[in-house]
C-alpha cells in the first residue's frame, strides 16, 4: 500500500467515526473494547475495531446486520465496503 492510500484510508476512517452516533459509538467501543479516543492511535489492534465500525454502519440500513457477518467480510473488500458506508460528510454537511 502507498503512503497516499494509506492516508486516504485513514481519512476514510476518520469519517467513518467522526459520523457515528453516541449509541453507535458506544457500540464500537463494547465490540472493540478500545475507548473511542485510543482507536485511531498507532499501535493499537484494527481488526476488531473495523470489524465493529462495519456492524454498526450496516446496521443502518440493516438492523439484524451482525458482528460475525461483518468478520466475514474479506480484507480485500473492505475499501468499497467502508466507502459504500461512510458519506462524504459525516455531520450532515453545511452551517447549522
Amino acid at each position: 500500500m502507498t503512503d497516499t492510500a494509506a492516508a486516504e484510508d485513514g481519512a476514510l476512517f476518520e469519517r467513518a467515526i467522526e459520523g457515528l452516533s453516541l449509541g453507535e459509538a458506544a457500540e464500537l467501543e463494547r465490540h472493540s473494547e478500545i475507548p473511542i479516543d485510543e482507536m485511531t492511535a498507532p499501535g493499537k489492534p484494527k481488526m476488531l475495531v473495523i470489524i465493529g465500525l462495519v456492524t454498526v454502519l450496516r446496521r443502518r440500513d440493516e438492523p439484524g446486520f451482525t458482528f460475525d457477518q461483518a468478520a466475514e467480510i474479506k480484507l480485500s473488500d473492505l475499501e468499497s465496503e467502508l466507502a459504500g458506508l461512510v458519506p462524504e460528510d459525516p455531520t450532515g454537511g453545511g452551517p447549522g
